[in-house]
């Protein structure tokens, strides 16, 4: 018997399979869209409760305002659960890179936090950092380059300013585009760099971070963990004044033993110092005795030398006066010898006159001498011959021998006469020599004595020049041991004052406070949780649509599968089967389509649904891994809701029928009763209507069941495709709100805070002159944090120069009577209208700042006023000065100019930071490409619930349709059998979807508008507000895609009429 039951569902099934389908889809699309959205905020929570464990994030983080030591460490350590306890470094710097001011958290890499290594590697020396991917972007600069920081006088813990980029990475401590708030620059931390530990000179740290034992076991954000880190904090809080205490008088300790050795030092110095100047005096007054002596000896060498000189000369002169007596018997001399030379001249010349004569004529005699000899070699001639010859040889020569003596005589009287010549010359030679001598030894003597002069003159002009010197270095010396007096005896004055300062300092100095904070205190971190939240809030709406739209559907769909089976429930109840064994069937039908869908829908929703939206928030957060759970918790109780309702809503349309008795089970169901309907009763309309409409009216009318069903479904549908688009209008028009409506400058100058006044206004008259720049307007911005009871949020402050020329360039609006421009008054902040909602604060209520001048001050809220991105509070010169204790001093420039383009507006830029006066300039059209960015990427949430809503829609329609035809057959063949033709028959049957469908999209949009309203307000980014607006296009779009579903409908139902076959439609039963 079971057995056949067991067939017949699966004939059933088999036979009715587009019922089967469009309840598996109706599963499917329900418990896909449940549980997608119920596991993404899980999942989310999942991921960033994964990647803190991966990066061991800490639990608890302690900060001090006089630093923490290792003593504290280990008093820490001590406590139940903690793990571990990381002291670490941080410090707020200035990078400044191509004309640009950057501000920069400096931390320091340790095994709390641990960031992720995206590119490069890690620094290992001193001069070695890492930084995160926007850096690169906003300072112009790659991996490998070198960077320079700017010391901070007031908290300096860094070696080296000269970093060179090794890395980019990631951070646990900063997962969105939040990098808080400082005192540097503009006021807003721009990045992070992660330095080496070895770049540290500090040994206090300015943070411990704190993780727990078994903190593993919890999953971040959850009250169990809450409670568990709370604890922990509590017992924190026990030994908090102990070691403030301690830490207190540690430096208070530190500061006396400082001062005492200050002391020390300064009564060494002082002593010392009066040694040395009275050793310089002393010194001083030897210079001035050797200078005194110098002169005396100078003095003393001057008229000695100039004795000798005058010696000198005389000696000179009487050799001068000798020379010219000797000059004057030399001349005599040499007259007297001229006169004997010239007279031995001419006694020579006569002399050699008669030696030529005398030589002339031995040269004839010789000649005559040698013809005779030649003549008696000859062997002819006769002895008479020979005899004369003889004779005359020997008369030759005689003659021959006394003219040789002649020859000879004359000779030696010419030697003579030249000797005598020459010894008259020698003499005269020897005396000019002598003379010459004498000259030349007299002129020596005068250039020895002028050479003497010159060098004793110069001796002693050096003498008086290095006496000169010598005194004007005394006289400097004199001067300078003057000034170092005075030197010295401010330098005492001014560290007698400093150890006066410092003493007043150890009494002023406050005592320590921790801040004992957990991750709650992280901005990104909170952000992140606020955003799961919204989609856990946003999970719940959604998911109830669709689940009350499946009950309708399911109900309608197996109350009709009920009734076409009514003779064989009869049947069935007439052989003795009871009731559960009939309801199997159907409950079997019914569980099978809805655990195949909903398996399916798991399946696809778990996967697909989470990782889109974290393909939005992936733009946001800057966690690497997405974690994809199972979540069976959310898929069981989604899968068992949509079960619930669909096998529920079938055991009661089964068991409806059911108690009917067999016999009337075994005969069809009576026809409805036709009755008039109310617009029968208005006649002028009714009148107007032919056949054909007035029977659609009455059907209409006559299946309320069917008539609610539709409408119910596609009031749904409609409502979820108008939510999509009212959605992404509210997001769209964000930006122009804020940046058109809102903030209607271009954008922010930044100037350097060192600048004086003169400086400033050289910027503003720049800007001022430049073409297309329409208005300048002075403010000064800080960042601070609001609170008020237990809300706080971190908040920008402006404080106009003058409050009239801030209308020109900001609206303020009073979004309380009916946006009316309001005016800034010291009687109160206004306050803008995002940052009142998360305070929880209206007009007339005050909230604190605490950057105040005293602490938590209280400041009245006068106005709140219209604002899309980020939280301002508003106020007055006056109201700032009262408040912070500090002068007005504009640090932000408001431009606002005419038609200036992008290539205009860089130029620009570029112009301002390259006078050196200016730190940034802050485009409103860059910040709105960036937040554009984040903004759009929530268009996927859009596709979601429009591609949803949109198959929803589908599915309703296909099945409402089918079950029309279902129900409606008999009707249908008989008007066939009547001579309707198919496409009347069509008409006749579409013109109720229509006229329905026309009904239910005019309710959809009604409540889309509503839920569209409900749901902006729950998923709400933090920092933005979404204008609750849906554009007229939007109404459109809703009423086209709920019509092009129903056309497709249509069409899929025209096939379905033709295939009405007549005969076994009008088959009775009975």
């Amino acid at each position: 018997m079971k057995k056949a039951l067991l067939k017949n569902s699966f004939k059933e099934i088999k036979n009715s399979y587009k019922r089967f389908i469009s309840i598996l889809l109706i599963a499917l699309l329900g418990v896909g869209f449940f549980a997608g959205l119920r596991a993404t905020s899980p999942d989310m929570v999942d991921t960033i409760d994964q990647y803190y464990k991966d990066q061991n994030v800490y639990d608890i983080q302690i900060m001090s305002t006089l630093g923490l030591t290792n003593s504290d460490i280990d008093a820490i350590k001590n406590i139940e659960n903690v793990e571990a306890v990381y002291g670490t470094y941080s410090e707020d710097i200035l990078v400044k890179v191509n004309n640009k001011e950057l501000v920069s958290k400096i931390l320091t890499i340790e095994d709390v936090n641990k960031p992720i290594l995206i590119e490069g590697s890690m620094p290992i020396n001193a001069n070695e950092c890492i930084v995160e991917q926007s850096f690169l972007r906003e300072a112009n600069k790659k991996i490998g380059d070198t960077i320079t920081l700017e010391a901070n006088e007031d908290n300096e813990i860094l070696k080296e300013l000269n970093l060179k980029i090794v890395g980019t990475v990631e951070s646990p401590l900063y997962i969105s585009r939040e990098r808080g708030t400082t005192s540097l620059g503009s006021g807003i931390i721009n990045n992070f760099i992660y330095v080496s530990r070895d770049n540290i000179e500090s040994d206090t740290y300015t943070e411990i971070y704190v993780t727990l034992k078994d903190a593993e076991k919890y999953t971040t954000s959850t009250t169990k963990y809450e409670n568990y880190v709370e604890e922990t904090k509590d017992k924190i809080e026990e030994i908090k004044e102990e070691r403030e205490t301690a830490r207190y008088n540690e430096l208070i300790n530190e500061a006396n033993k400082e001062i005492e050795k200050a002391e020390s030092e300064f009564n060494t110095q002082k002593a010392d110092g009066e040694k040395q100047i009275a050793d310089a005096e002393a010194k001083l007054q030897d210079g001035k005795d050797k200078i005194s002596e110098g002169e005396n000896k100078i003095k003393e060498n001057e008229e000695s030398a100039n004795k000798q000189f005058a010696d000198a000369e005389k000696k000179i002169q009487s050799a001068k006066a000798e020379i010219e007596r000797n000059e004057k018997t030399l001349e005599e001399q040499r007259q007297n010898a001229q006169t004997q030379i010239d007279e031995a001249n001419t006694k020579k010349a006569e002399l050699t006159s008669t030696l030529q004569t005398v030589a002339k004529s031995l040269e004839q005699v010789t000649q005559a001498y040698n013809d005779v000899l030649n003549k008696l070699n000859d062997n002819s001639l006769t002895e008479e011959e020979r005899a004369i010859l003889n004779i005359k040889k020997q008369e030759l020569e005689k003659q021959k021998a006394e003219l040789e003596t002649s020859k000879t005589q004359l000779q030696a009287g010419i030697t003579e006469i030249d000797n005598q010549i020459n010894s008259a010359n020698n003499a005269i030679s020897d005396a000019q020599a002598k003379i010459k001598s004498a000259k030349a030894e007299v002129s020596k003597q005068e250039k020895n004595l002028a050479s003497s002069k010159k060098k004793t003159e110069t001796q002693i002009s050096n003498a008086k020049a290095e006496l000169e010197t010598s005194k004007q270095e005394i006289q400097t010396a004199e001067a300078e041991l003057n000034t170092q007096k005075e030197e010295f005896n401010t330098k005492i004055a001014d560290a007698e004052t400093e150890l006066i300062d410092a003493k007043e300092k150890v009494n002023e100095i406050e005592s320590a406070e921790w801040y004992i904070l957990d991750r709650n205190q992280n901005s990104g971190y909170v952000s992140f949780i606020q955003d799961t939240e919204s989609i856990n809030s946003l999970s719940i709406v959604f998911p109830i649509v669709f689940f009350a739209i499946a009950i309708l559907v399911s109900l309608t769909s197996m109350t009709r599968m009920v009734e076409e089976d009514r003779t064989e429930l009869g049947t069935l109840k007439s052989l003795g089967y009871n009731k559960a064994q009939i309801m199997f069937k159907y409950i079997l039908y019914s569980s099978l389509a809805c655990i195949i869908g909903g398996v399916i829908g798991i399946i696809i929703g778990l996967q697909l649904i989470p990782r889109i939206i974290w393909m939005m928030y992936s733009m946001m957060y800057t966690i690497p891994e997405f974690v994809v759970g199972l979540n069976s918790e959310h898929s069981s109780f989604g899968l068992a809701l949509i079960y619930i309702c669909i096998v529920g809503a079938t055991i009661y349309a089964a068991a409806r029928d059911l108690k009917e008795k067999p016999a009337n089970l075994l005969r069809p169901k009576a026809p409805k009763v036709g009755k008039r309907v109310f617009l029968e009763r208005v006649k002028f309309i009714w009148k107007r209507l032919n056949f054909s409409q007035k029977v659609t009216v009455r059907n209409i009318f006559r299946y309320k069941k069917r008539f609610l069903m539709t409408i119910i479904g596609i009031f749904g549908c409609t409502s979820l495709i108008l939510t999509g688009f009212g959605i992404k209008d509210s997001i769209s028009v964000i930006l122009p709100n804020q940046y058109e409506k809102v903030f209607l400058y271009d954008f922010q100058v930044s100037m350097k805070s060192s600048l004086n006044e003169e400086e400033k206004q050289s910027v503003i008259t720049e800007l001022q002159n430049t073409e297309k720049v329409d208005n300048v307007v002075e403010t000064y911005m800080l960042a601070d944090t609001a609170n008020h009871n237990e809300y706080s949020e971190d908040i920008q402050i402006v404080v106009p120069q003058s409050t009239d020329e801030l209308k020109n360039v900001i609206t303020i609006n009073d979004i309380n009577n009916k946006k009316q421009e309001v005016n800034l008054s010291s009687d109160g902040v206004i306050l803008t209208d995002k940052l009142a909602q998360l305070l929880d604060v209206k007009e007339g209520d005050t909230i604190t700042l605490e950057g105040t001048s005293q602490e938590n001050k209280e400041v009245k809220v006068s106005k709140i006023t219209e604002n899309y991105i980020a939280h301002y509070i508003y106020m007055t010169k006056d109201m700032y000065e009262s408040l912070y204790g500090e002068t007005y001093n504009t640090n932000v420039l408001l431009v606002k100019a005419e038609n200036l383009s992008d290539e205009e507006q860089e130029e620009l830029s570029r112009t301002l930071l390259d006078g050196g006066m200016v730190s940034t300039v802050s485009l409103n059209s860059t910040a709105e490409s960036v937040l554009d960015d984040t903004i759009s990427s929530l268009n996927y949430v859009v596709v979601i619930l429009i591609v949803s809503a949109g198959l929803l829609a589908f599915v309703v329609l296909y099945n409402l349709s089918n079950i029309n035809i279902s129900e409606r057959q008999k009707e249908l063949a008989t008007i066939k059998v009547l001579g309707f033709y198919d496409k009347e028959v069509y008409t006749y049957v579409t013109r109720e979807t229509v006229l329905l469908t026309i009904i239910g999209i005019a309710l959809g949009l009604i409540g889309g508008y509503f839920l569209n309203y409900f749901i902006i307000g729950t998923c709400e980014i933090n920092m933005l507000r979404f204008a609750k607006v849906i554009n007229p296009l939007s109404y459109l779009y809703a009423i086209l895609i709920t019509i092009v579903f129903t056309i497709i409908v249509n069409v899929i139902t025209y096939f379905a009429l033709k295939k009405i076959d007549m005969i076994s439609s009008l088959k009775s039963v009975e």
